[in-house]
């Protein structure tokens, strides 16, 4: 058992102790005291797997919110609120429609996604984001995170965010490089922001300092956070059947009088919808030209 686990385990064992098994209401000191500790190990998702310290968090949260707290409590419960919970089970693999091609995701403890999985069907995995050619081949390189205070190693950002066999072949310039390459996306064309930018934002949250393709990676993988109905409401507006890029692209097209395939039609939007799973299909475009009723 290595030093993370047995950190986890051991904090794991106190929470249980002095939070969930208590026989009065806990100090709401004591609660916050020990999910501090927590926040300093290193949680992966064999960690989650194999402790179950998720649920347990959950449920401590729970008990300082029942708690009567000082004002200096409610501030830290601010705090730890915007703290993201990881589920500790895993949920299946989406399954894809053979005729479309779409992805379809289960929830998992949270139901509140449900409604928004109905409308959350990307038509690209994570390995075919990859495979296509994306991010300019920069996506996983190393990084010092401004959310998370962290650097990041993209070997172990890598091996703790996608499968082995999703990255099979593809050379690690075309996944790590310092320097963002036209040449190695799809379309030929630089489009997205920087990682700075999306952090100033507001768009980062530290259980995925990489950003929504991270999110989408682990997602697909069958890990399920409680930043999920954000980053999924995120796709929705970006991509999903209203979504701005998504419509922007398929009224060119048919305003064009073009195929889908006709990749001379905004190089740029068609990159940036690759990157949140993406591709304009004949299927997604009669879709689209039902909705708006264009002939």
């Amino acid at each position: 058992m290595g030093t993370s686990e047995q950190t986890v385990v051991h904090l794991a064992t106190r929470i249980s102790k002095e939070v969930l098994d208590h026989p009065s209401t806990p100090s709401s000191e004591a609660c916050l005291d020990l999910l501090g500790e927590l926040k300093q190990v290193k949680i992966t998702m064999m960690l989650l797997e194999k402790t179950k310290i998720g649920k347990m968090v959950t449920k401590c949260i729970k008990v300082i919110k029942r708690h009567k707290r000082t004002e200096t409590g409610i501030e830290e419960l601010k705090k730890w609120e915007r703290t993201i919970i990881i589920e500790s089970d895993k949920c299946s693999l989406p399954k894809r429609n053979k005729t479309t091609g779409e992805l379809s995701f289960v929830a998992g403890e949270d139901s509140n996604i449900q409604a928004l999985l109905k409308d959350f069907h990307p038509n690209r995995s994570p390995e075919d984001v990859l495979r296509a050619g994306s991010f300019g081949g920069t996506y996983f390189r190393p990084i010092t995170s401004a959310v998370t205070n962290v650097h990041y190693n993209a070997k172990e950002v890598l091996k703790d965010s996608v499968e082995k066999d999703w990255i099979d072949g593809i050379p690690m310039s075309n996944l790590t490089s310092a320097t963002y390459s036209n040449q190695r996306n799809k379309f030929g064309v630089k489009c997205g922001g920087c990682l700075g930018m999306w952090e100033s934002s507001g768009w980062i949250v530290d259980c995925d300092p990489y950003g929504w393709f991270q999110w989408y990676c682990r997602f697909y993988q069958g890990r399920r956070c409680s930043d999920d109905a954000r980053q999924i409401s995120r796709w929705c507006k970006s991509a999903g059947p209203k979504g701005r890029f998504r419509s922007q692209l398929c009224n060119k097209i048919l305003a064009a009088k073009t195929s889908c395939g006709n990749t001379s039609i905004s190089p740029v939007i068609r990159q940036t919808l690759l990157h949140w799973g993406l591709e304009i299909t004949e299927i997604v475009l009669e879709k689209h030209r039902k909705r708006v009723g264009a002939k």
